[in-house]
């Protein structure tokens, strides 16, 4: 009434109808949620660079179907993206922290990087023992750049 409530005269029962079928709960967004192991499994799967779809699919499987996941492609998309943007200020100091890490597992490792004033990563090189093997007995390196073709 006046605008701002509704008064009900009759109400019948047999007209009502939930909103969502109990069979179709498990795509309602609310309902919809990866826990932190799933969040941890696809973490993991991207360092392997499996994509979103592939690591959903992977959660299907180990969770005996796609209902049981509790997730959709579009939550593993999401996670990713959402991701992306949480360590994007931050990659270039990741890169050079896993290449560094290397260094402990390999004596024969070498790596060096780069920041500018900005503290952005201006250049890496990095030569395991193999690449320094293949250096040794043909002569030739190979440089390219990883940012050919890309939106940033």
């Amino acid at each position: 009434m006046d605008g701002v409530m509704f008064e009900v005269h009759d109400f019948v029962e047999g007209h009502n109808h939930s909103m969502v079928a109990d069979s179709d709960m498990q795509f309602v967004r609310l309902a919809r949620k990866l826990t932190l192991i799933q969040e941890e499994t696809i973490y993991e799967l991207f360092n392997l660079n499996l994509g979103p779809v592939k690591a959903f699919n992977l959660l299907r499987t180990q969770y005996g179907g796609f209902e049981n996941v509790g997730a959709t492609k579009d939550d593993c998309k999401n996670f990713k993206q959402s991701f992306n943007c949480f360590i994007g200020e931050y990659d270039a100091e990741m890169i050079a922290q896993r290449l560094c890490a290397k260094k402990t597992f390999s004596s024969a490792y070498l790596f060096e990087y780069d920041f500018n004033y900005n503290g952005e990563l201006i250049r890496v090189f990095w030569a395991d023992e193999i690449s320094k093997s293949n250096y040794l007995a043909f002569g030739d390196i190979i440089s390219f750049d990883a940012t050919f073709k890309t939106n940033k």
